[in-house]
């Protein structure tokens, strides 16, 4: 992937100006794009100027036959079998199985709960680029779940995952800057996000 044309993609995107928070938060979820690649072809042995299509497929084949397995354990409640693929595909930069451990550790599917364990997997998957594991590292964030209370940490990233479209995140910043909760009442970003989630701000 030409790491030029991500940049461009998600630098112009929604019309975004440099003088808004937005092109800060959207340069900071690029840059954590641009190390999930670097990662990737690391992973792969390959070198971003030589890219090799058919290794890049066994590397994707190979992931796509282990989350295949993990997820039939998980649906024949084999969850003790599961744990350690998506724990491995996680490792491998799979934001799928990252999200699919820290469910896991959150809700005690074949391991005990661990809260801590599960905001750690939800935050790997959102370093392997899951938009909705963001919210939720946000929202552990926001209450002090699994981790020590970061309310900075957590509005950033609600308003990254916000920005690229995830409705729970956007509806928890409308709640909040509506009530104060966490952050100074601020009615004109409240209606920022109804705006963007496509709620009348008259009939809010």
């Amino acid at each position: 992937m030409n790491r030029l044309k991500v940049k461009i993609f998600f630098l112009k995107a929604n019309d975004m100006s440099k003088k808004t928070d937005e092109y800060r938060i959207r340069e900071k979820a690029l840059h954590d794009v641009e190390e999930g690649l670097k990662n990737i072809f690391e992973t792969i042995d390959i070198d971003t100027k030589d890219f090799d299509v058919e290794l890049a497929k066994k590397y994707v084949s190979a992931h796509d036959q282990i989350l295949k397995q993990a997820l039939k354990f998980d649906e024949n409640k084999e969850y003790e079998k599961a744990l350690p693929l998506f724990i491995e595909l996680a490792e491998h930069y799979s934001s799928q199985g990252a999200y699919c451990a820290a469910q896991y550790y959150e809700y005690g599917k074949g391991v005990e709960v661990s809260l801590k364990q599960a905001f750690e997997m939800y935050k790997k998957a959102m370093e392997n680029g899951s938009i909705h594991a963001r919210y939720i590292v946000g929202y552990y964030e926001l209450i002090g779940k699994g981790t020590i209370q970061n309310i900075k940490s957590a509005i950033i990233n609600l308003e990254a995952a916000a920005f690229f479209g995830d409705e729970d995140a956007i509806y928890l910043l409308i709640d909040l800057y509506d009530e104060g909760r966490y952050v100074e009442q601020d009615f004109d970003a409240s209606d920022y996000w109804r705006e963007k989630i496509g709620v009348s701000v008259a009939s809010a």
